[in-house]
C-alpha cells in the first residue's frame, strides 16, 4: 500500500540523517517510568496507546477499538423493605473498521464495519429493583436486564460523507442492530441511571426498545440540510427479544416458532436549529411493532402495537465562548425532554415523559463536569386498572422518579458521579412505600 511504502522510505531517510549527524547532535533522553505514568494519566484511554499501535491501527488502517467499564453503588436508605446496599457493573467493548483508511481510498471513506458486545453483572446483589418493589420502567439501575455476555450489534454503515451537497446527506446502516441505538438519541439522558430516563424513555413497556433489543434490520437517514433530517428503519420483531438467555444470539428470531416473527418499523423526522446561536433538537417519531396479543379487559385479538413520541432538547444559555487552541466548549445550561403516547387498551404506560436540566462546566477549570437533574412520570393504563380492579388486584395509577447527580470528569478516561434517586409510588400503587437511594457511579474508558 502507498502508506506503508511512504512510511518505510521516511524511516530509512530519518535513520540515514541520524547516522550522518555529528558527535554533538543531541540524543533524546529515554523515557522514565514517571513520564510513562504522566502520559498514561493525561491520555484518552486507561490502557494507553499500546506503544503507538492503537493510533497507527486507527489512523493508517481504520481499525479502532473501544471499551468502557461502569460500576455503581446503590445505597437504599428508605424503601418498602428498609435499607440495603447493592453494587452493579457492566462492561462494553467493540471495534470498527473503516475501509477508506484500510485501502487508502477516499471513495470508501464512508464504508465502515462495526461490532459491539457487552457483559453485565447477573448477581441478585447487583439489582435494587426487587428490594424497593418498583415497576420495570423505573428500575434504579439500567444494567440489571440482559445480564451476562451479550452480542449487541454487528453490521455495516455506508455514508455519502462529502460526496453530496450536505455532509453525511445519506447514511445507511444494516445488520444485527439495536433500534434503541438508532432512534430517540438524547445524549444527556444517557448520563442518568434510572431506566425511565436513561434507556426506555417511555417506549419500553410492551416493545423491546432497550439496549437488550437486537435484531436483523436496517436504517436510512436522509439529511437534505444541515438543520433537518428524516430517518426510517425496518427490523424483524419477535417475542422475548430481550431475554437474557438468548445472549443476543437469536438470529432466527423466536426459535420455538419462527412463524411468530414479524415486522418492526420506526420513523423519525427532526430539525436541529440554532436559536440565537444556541443549538437544539426537535423531533417527532413513531413505531409499529408486529406482535400477536390481546387487549386489556375485552381480550380482543391484536396483531400489532404502535405509539408516538416527541423530543425537545435545547441549550438555554451559554457563557461567552473564548477562542482557545482546543476550540469551543459545551459549557452552559441545557434542557432535554421526551413525551410518549401509546394506546391504553394494550400498553401498560400510555403516557410517559421525562424532563431534565444539565449544566456543563459549572465551576472554573471544570469545563466537562456535568450537574444533572431530571424528573420522569408514567401513568398506568386505565384499561389495565379496570382489569386489575375486577380481578381484585392492586390498582396502579402513576409513578414518579427523580434523579440528580454531579459527574466529575477526573481525566479523559475516568469519572466519578455521586447521585440521589427518589421514587414516588414505585409500583404505581399506594401499597408500596416511596424509595430513596443515595450512591455513586464510576466509569473507566479503556
Amino acid at each position: 500500500m502507498r502508506k506503508t511504502f511512504y512510511s518505510i522510505v521516511t524511516f530509512i531517510a530519518l535513520a540515514t540523517t541520524a547516522s550522518a549527524g555529528t558527535a554533538d547532535t543531541a540524543v533524546p533522553s529515554p523515557a522514565t517510568p514517571s513520564d510513562t505514568l504522566v502520559s498514561l494519566w493525561d491520555g484518552k484511554y486507561a490502557t494507553g496507546d499500546w506503544f503507538g499501535l492503537r493510533t497507527t491501527l486507527a489512523e493508517d488502517y481504520g481499525l479502532s477499538f473501544y471499551g468502557k467499564y461502569a460500576g455503581a453503588f446503590f445505597g437504599v436508605v428508605d424503601s418498602e423493605n428498609g435499607g440495603h446496599g447493592f453494587w452493579g457493573q457492566a462492561l462494553n467493548f467493540g471495534a470498527s473498521l473503516n475501509f477508506g483508511k484500510l485501502l487508502d481510498s477516499d471513495a470508501l471513506e464512508g464504508v465502515t464495519l462495526f461490532g459491539h458486545f457487552r457483559w453485565r453483572d447477573h448477581r441478585p446483589e447487583a439489582d435494587p429493583a426487587p428490594w424497593i418493589e418498583c415497576a420495570y420502567l423505573f428500575m434504579p439501575s439500567p444494567w440489571t436486564t440482559g445480564t451476562k455476555f451479550r452480542v449487541l450489534s454487528f453490521g455495516m454503515e455506508v455514508s455519502s460523507k462529502k460526496f453530496l451537497p450536505v455532509e453525511d446527506m445519506l447514511v445507511l446502516r444494516a445488520g444485527w442492530i439495536q433500534p434503541q441505538a438508532e432512534f430517540l438519541i438524547q445524549p444527556y439522558s444517557t448520563q442518568f441511571l434510572m431506566a425511565s430516563i436513561a434507556s426506555a424513555k417511555g417506549i419500553g413497556g410492551n416493545i423491546p426498545f432497550s439496549s437488550n433489543g437486537s435484531t436483523w434490520g436496517g436504517t436510512l437517514r436522509a439529511k437534505p440540510a444541515d438543520w433537518a433530517y428524516a430517518k426510517g428503519g425496518l427490523f424483524m420483531s419477535f417475542p422475548k427479544m430481550t431475554d437474557w438467555r438468548n445472549h443476543g444470539l437469536a438470529y432466527r428470531g423466536y426459535g420455538p416458532d419462527t412463524s411468530k416473527n414479524g415486522l418492526w418499523a420506526m420513523g423519525e423526522i427532526g430539525v436541529t436549529p440554532a436559536i440565537r446561536n444556541l443549538p437544539g433538537k426537535y423531533a417527532i417519531g413513531g413505531y409499529y411493532f408486529g406482535s400477536a396479543h390481546k387487549t386489556y379487559i375485552h381480550k380482543a385479538a391484536r396483531h400489532e402495537q404502535y405509539g408516538f413520541y416527541f423530543q425537545a432538547d435545547q441549550k438555554l444559555w451559554q457563557p461567552p465562548q473564548p477562542v482557545t487552541p482546543e476550540g469551543k466548549t459545551n459549557k452552559g445550561l441545557s434542557t432535554f425532554n421526551v413525551f410518549s403516547l401509546e394506546p391504553a387498551e394494550d400498553h401498560l404506560h400510555p403516557f410517559c415523559f421525562h424532563t431534565g436540566l444539565c449544566y456543563e462546566g459549572l465551576f472554573p477549570k471544570r469545563d466537562t463536569d456535568l450537574l444533572l437533574f431530571a424528573v420522569s412520570y408514567a401513568s398506568y393504563s386505565h384499561d389495565k386498572l379496570t382489569e386489575d380492579r375486577l380481578a381484585g388486584k392492586r390498582e396502579a395509577t402513576y409513578t414518579i422518579g427523580m434523579e440528580g447527580s454531579y459527574k466529575a470528569q477526573i481525566n479523559k478516561w475516568l469519572h466519578v458521579q455521586p447521585f440521589a434517586q427518589y421514587l414516588i409510588r414505585p409500583d404505581g400503587t399506594d401499597h408500596v412505600r416511596n424509595a430513596a437511594i443515595l450512591g455513586f457511579q464510576t466509569g473507566v474508558t479503556f
